[in-house]
């Protein structure tokens, strides 16, 4: 059922992630000075309904996103808790080379 669900997900939203994966590739930046890659990424997920907590932690260029989708029912329910970790700054000279 999850599998499903998400593979609906990023099959609907293809064509923005490759238009993110194009603009983080042709416009690199170094650490902690990811400001054009953290406003078009925290963008993206507020237009799609996450809450986007930016400069996350102190760091301007970190963020916070989460998405609820249902709640517990009860004290002992158990809900579904997903983490992405994103990494979105270049190398020096090289640019995008982690994969």
């Amino acid at each position: 059922m999850l599998t499903k669900i998400v593979d609906e997900y990023l099959q609907a939203n293809s064509e923005a992630f490759d238009s993110i994966s194009r603009q983080l590739w042709e416009r690199p930046e170094l650490m902690y000075e990811e400001h054009f890659a953290h406003q078009v990424i925290t963008d993206f997920l507020e237009e799609r309904g996450f809450t986007v907590e930016r400069g996350y932690c102190k760091v301007p260029t970190a963020f916070r996103a989460e998405f609820s989708f249902g709640r517990a029912s009860s004290e002992t329910e158990r809900v579904l808790t997903v983490a992405l970790l994103c990494e979105y700054d270049a190398l020096p000279e090289i640019g995008h080379a982690c994969g």
